[in-house]
């Protein structure tokens, strides 16, 4: 964000240099539905720069050359890594790549599905105000060390906003949602308005992380149900702060 949106406090080469173990780190320590969030994040980035350029000036060809570049820079750092270690990166990927065409060869996302199925059946039990903070639910998952299935006793499941309806209930779950989208409403508004550029590449770099946080919480529940989650409140309350700023500055 600082590249499209402020390049100008840093040098871009720079930026890019840091990208490089940045991009690698992304590429060998999370998952499948981390890749998926970081691109969608990217997209939304690429799509806020089209935006905030003048109309004759967009061309539809700038933000999907920018995605495609650091693609290039990710893949890139990875490929030289690959290199020189002889780790086989590339096999591995295309290896977890594969559940994107055919899932049912994956057996850890068809525990995870199953989860899914015992997590709405406890849903319904209680739809409403949900089962409190401290419930658990007795779920199918993989040993990690033998990759054997087995029933274990988790106070957790992979999805933001089933986590969220199971615990608290569909009450909590719009709370969330409305309080999300408050959240996004002031990045963007801060975003659009906001004179000072530091306040601004804040705003946009808000923006997509929380839309990419949005498409990972589908597999993901660390922004609720970790010690993530103060990292995410944080966050939050750094997005209020700073938009504040941004609209006392346009006031």
């Amino acid at each position: 964000n600082h590249f499209i949106h402020n390049s100008g406090r840093h040098s871009r080469l720079l930026l890019v240099a840091a990208m490089l173990p940045l991009g690698l780190a992304f590429v060998l320590t999370v998952g499948r539905g981390v890749w998926v969030g970081v691109v969608v994040g990217l997209l939304c980035s690429a799509l806020l720069r089209h935006l905030s350029m003048p109309r004759d000036e967009r061309k539809v060809w700038k933000p999907l050359l920018l995605v495609l570049g650091v693609v290039i820079v990710v893949v890139g750092a990875a490929a030289v890594f690959q290199r020189f270690t002889g780790t086989a990166i590339g096999a591995h990927a295309f290896e977890r790549s594969l559940t994107f065409v055919d899932y049912e060869r994956d057996a850890p996302i068809l525990a995870r599905l199953s989860s899914y199925t015992t997590t709405l059946a406890a849903i319904a039990v209680h739809p409403i105000l949900g089962h409190g903070q401290g419930a658990t639910l007795n779920v199918l998952s993989l040993d990690p060390d033998t990759r054997l299935p087995e029933v274990i006793t988790t106070a957790t499941i992979d999805s933001l906003y089933l986590a969220l309806w199971w615990k608290m209930g569909l009450a909590g779950l719009l709370t969330f949602a409305w309080f999300y989208w408050r959240v996004l409403q002031r990045a963007w508004r801060s975003f659009k308005t906001a004179r000072d550029p530091q306040v601004r590449v804040f705003a946009a770099g808000a923006v997509a992380v929380m839309v990419g946080m949005a498409v990972l919480g589908l597999s993901d529940a660390s922004m609720v149900m970790s010690r993530f989650a103060l990292v995410f409140a944080c966050f939050f309350g750094m997005v209020v702060a700073a938009t504040e700023e941004g609209d006392a500055a346009t006031g």
